[in-house]
């Protein structure tokens, strides 16, 4: 007989009780990937980790671990004993200032990003400067106003802190134009914050999804095409990745390296304008007053395509290609109408 498991919500895939779940893990840990565990915003670095995209390293205070105190209180020393030691392996490894996150699960998700609702620290330095940071994103969890017990699930993300040539935000797709065949990029000089935080303006490019400059307006940095055709291959594997066109914060290192520090969903985007001829019944609103019955439409509509036609080729007003693409005149419902803008 085979013996009984000791943990057999484990072996059925359910989730592990609190007191297994770690305090602290690496964003290459796969249990980073779990927004309940690391919040929305490392599970999607931990994702962008693991798929091979260009991402700092980094830890997380997971919600396991926040969990053990409120807002306005220490960490207790069992969160403090397992952050110390990945603060340690982290920055031997990358040793200069850190920037601490928050990663809630109430942050970038599908329905709202809430981007920058809660706090992101940089020049982070000193053992006693982690922890007075972990403790004060701790405390952006608590709303305005809100009691402190109703804290909503909250991790806190640790990375190096990346010395900026530039950055700013990459929209996967034209979310004011609605254009899926273009790309957005913001940039500022030096690191982004400043232009997520709402503290500067920025140069605003659209690109072709190749990184072929299209307009380019303000001031700032401008990209290369070197780091164009980098930002628009970003673009196209954080779509893959996560099924959909990606908002995108980065940074360029001193190095020309193009860095994703953030990844989550557009959560607005204008409807695309609609394309093509524009019809009416323009001039033969007086030759069709009224609706046409069916057998009308059979009898005029092909006629009146035909003589269009035929006359726009005689006089060469138009190209062929271009006629060949209109419908010329069609039938709405019976009402009798043309392309506008092919009989100009």
């Amino acid at each position: 007989m085979k013996a009984a498991s000791t943990a057999p919500e484990l072996e059925r895939g359910l989730p592990a009780p609190a007191s297994l779940r770690p305090l602290v893990v690496d964003l290459s840990d796969p249990r980073a990937g779990d927004p309940s565990l690391a919040g929305a915003k490392a599970a999607n670095l931990a994702r962008c980790t693991a798929a091979g995209l260009p991402v700092l390293p980094g830890v997380v205070v997971t919600t396991a671990a926040t969990a053990r105190w409120s807002p306005g209180d220490l960490p207790p020393v069992e969160v403090l004993d397992a952050l110390r030691r990945a603060v340690d392996v982290l920055t031997g490894r990358h040793p200069g200032p850190l920037v601490v996150r928050s990663s809630s699960t109430a942050e970038d998700a599908e329905q709202s990003s809430m981007a920058g609702r809660f706090r992101s620290i940089l020049d982070v330095a000193g053992w006693n400067g982690v922890v007075e940071a972990v403790r004060a994103i701790r405390d952006s969890a608590v709303l305005d106003g809100a009691p402190t017990d109703s804290a909503r699930p909250l991790a806190v993300v640790v990375q190096p802190q990346l010395a900026a040539r530039h950055g700013g935000v990459l929209f996967g797709t034209d979310p004011v134009e609605g254009d899926e065949r273009h790309l957005v990029v913001e940039v500022v000089a030096g690191n982004p914050s400043a232009l997520v935080g709402g503290r500067a303006s920025a140069r605003h490019l659209v690109v072709s999804r190749r990184g072929r400059r299209l307009s380019s307006v303000g001031d700032g940095p401008s990209p290369g095409r070197r780091e164009r055709r980098a930002l628009a291959g970003l673009a196209r594997r954080v779509e893959r990745l996560f099924h959909g066109p990606q908002d995108v914060e980065w940074a360029t290192g001193d190095d020309g390296r193009v860095w994703l520090l953030q990844s989550r969903p557009i959560t607005a985007v204008a409807e695309r304008a609609p394309t093509g001829p524009v019809v009416g019944p323009g001039p033969v609103a007086e030759t069709f007053p009224e609706p046409l019955r069916r057998l009308e439409v059979e009898a005029w509509l092909e006629p009146l395509r035909d003589g269009i036609t035929q006359a726009l080729r005689a006089t060469g007003a138009v190209s062929a290609r271009r006629l060949a693409s209109s419908p010329v005149a069609l039938a709405v419902e019976g009402w009798v109408a043309v392309d506008l803008e092919l009989l100009g």
